[in-house]
């Protein structure tokens, strides 16, 4: 099935769309959008949704920003969330710093995450066509090792790189949708 983000509401789906995977560090902000991204309250991103947990609709607020390079902003709503998800999107974030310390770090709090499995699939899936890719044979996904990957592969115009682009495209996507899942009723 095709990824949908018209599913979240008309907010997040202008938000969610891209018609390339992100860089992996952080590129130029766009600033048309950042009123929508940075300047719009829970409620107006989660229209006509009831919000359920404050820290899930947080966490997907604060996705947004790092998908749309706005990394400050994000890492100040996450501050307050306290949880592998929270820690997930900390790490995220962090790995397109280029942050290989803080990334880990992050990454390091969290034992096992709903996501992994299908990002083990993905990622499999996906790095088959990527000559001695890691990800074939590495037996569980590891988001601290995928980290190390992408700082290696920045900026290497290799296959490699865009691999890695795309799975963090994926990532941020499972992850999003984990958040929105658990936000609302």
């Amino acid at each position: 099935m095709a990824y949908d983000p018209k599913k979240y509401g008309p907010v997040f789906a202008s938000l969610l769309a891209l018609k390339d995977a992100p860089t992996l560090a952080y590129g130029r902000q766009d600033i048309f959008r950042q009123s929508q991204i940075v300047g719009n309250t829970l409620e107006a991103l989660f229209l006509h949704k009831h919000i359920m947990d404050f820290d899930m609709a947080r966490s997907c607020h604060a996705g947004i920003m790092i998908l749309n390079n706005f990394p400050d902003q994000a890492h100040q709503v996450l501050n307050r969330i306290k949880s592998p998800t929270g820690n997930y999107w900390q790490g995220i974030l962090f790995r397109r710093r280029l942050d290989k310390t803080s990334s880990e770090n992050y990454f390091g709090k969290i034992e096992n995450h709903p996501i992994y499995d299908q990002m083990l699939k993905v990622s499999r899936q996906l790095s088959a066509k990527v000559a001695g890719c890691y990800l074939q044979s590495h037996p569980i996904w590891d988001p601290v090792k995928f980290t190390d990957y992408c700082i290696e592969q920045n900026e290497s115009g290799s296959e490699a790189e865009t691999l890695c682009r795309t799975l963090v495209l994926a990532e941020i996507r499972l992850l999003f949708d984990y958040s929105y899942e658990h936000a609302v009723e």
